[in-house]
């Protein structure tokens, strides 16, 4: 008997079998869907690889002295390939995973801005960055002089007053009141600086701090004081600046009482206490508290002095030396002395100058 078998089933191929096999022909003029029809025997062989076997031998064993017999076999033989042929030719329907990844289409942004590029999904979002170019800012806070565009974003603000800071970092002590803060500060902890400067070495984790740095090469400051001339590049030095205006000073040092303007002039001011220096040069064996001071020391090194003065392109190293270079071409005198006339544009010439006097005393 002839059989067509795979690796886990074999099949008999008995007469009820192919009486529901139709010939050729038939099966060559019927329709699509007829052609690809598979029964379960059919979906069984397709499971495993198809292999066709049969004994040529046995056919020839078998074979009568008429070949009436092996005529037979040959036609069975002949149905069976064809059987086999359709059942390969039918496509593998492809099974889905229990949790197939599915792309999500693209969603329709219908609304754009008339300004700008930005689109957006929703009406009331395009409606909220229409007043980024108005100006438009409805809000105020009631504790300061801080307005803004968008409800959320006083929320945010007032949270700067209650001392709220409900976001914590994992790995180190610090807190915040946003959320966005936050995942702006553990970038600290992982190192990645992906924003770097064009012109020179600076690398950084955000792009709002690169973009602040570049105002340092354009020498753009947008931002002026209204008491004096002051002008600065960051918004937050402006506010900074204001303070030494009000005589302001909230940040105060628990061991001895000094009070301090900034908050990062108190942590700096800390340090003195403790006498801890943990940064120190490469170059040589100088050591100190303070990340500005290196950089500063720096300089001794490499020789370089980025401050340089418009009036007689004199250049420093430091910033404050050429603060104090400057008076000198304004013939300004800010300090004076207390027991006699004299006048000067430095504060370190006034020291000195007083000594002059407590000497004579002693004398």
């Amino acid at each position: 008997m002839l059989t067509c078998r795979t690796d886990s089933l074999l099949l008999p191929f008995t007469k009820t079998t192919f009486a529901r096999l139709a010939p050729l022909s038939a099966r060559l003029a019927a329709n699509d869907e007829s052609k690809v029809q598979a029964t379960e025997e059919a979906g069984a062989i397709l499971k495993s690889e198809q292999i066709f076997e049969t004994d040529i031998g046995e056919l020839d064993n078998r074979s009568s002295p008429s070949g009436t017999k092996l005529n037979t076999d040959i036609n069975r033989f002949t149905n069976c390939v064809v059987q086999l042929y359709d059942i390969f030719k039918k496509p593998i329907k492809a099974v889905l995973d229990q949790n197939p990844r599915v792309r999500t289409p693209t969603v329709a942004k219908p609304y754009s801005c008339d300004l700008c590029h930005y689109k957006t999904v929703r009406k009331d979002n395009l409606l909220r960055h229409t007043k980024s170019h108005t100006g438009v800012k409805p809000f105020s806070c009631d504790i300061c002089n801080y307005k803004c565009a968008q409800k959320s974003h006083l929320l945010q603000h007032i949270k700067t007053h209650t001392g709220e800071k409900p976001f914590s970092c994992e790995i180190c002590n610090y807190k915040s009141a946003l959320k966005c803060t936050l995942l702006r500060h553990i970038k600290t902890h992982t190192g990645v600086k992906p924003f770097f400067c064009d012109l020179c070495n600076y690398k950084c984790a955000q792009k709002s701090h690169l973009l602040l740095h570049i105002k340092t090469h354009t020498g753009e400051k947008p931002f002026s004081c209204d008491l004096c001339n002051y002008k600065c590049a960051q918004k937050s030095h402006l506010l900074h600046h204001i303070k030494t205006h009000t005589g302001e000073k909230p940040f105060s040092c628990e061991i001895c009482n000094n009070k301090y303007a900034l908050k990062s002039n108190l942590l700096r001011h800390k340090i003195t206490h403790t006498g801890e220096k943990p940064l120190s040069c490469e170059i040589c064996n100088y050591k100190c508290a303070l990340k500005d001071n290196l950089l500063r020391h720096m300089r001794t090194h490499t020789g370089v002095k980025p401050f340089s003065c418009e009036i007689c392109n004199n250049k420093f190293a430091q910033k404050s030396n050429l603060l104090r270079h400057t008076i000198t071409h304004t013939g300004e005198k800010p300090f004076s002395c207390e027991i006699c006339n004299y006048k000067c544009a430095l504060k370190g010439s006034l020291l000195k100058h007083m000594r002059t006097h407590k000497n004579k005393c002693k004398k």
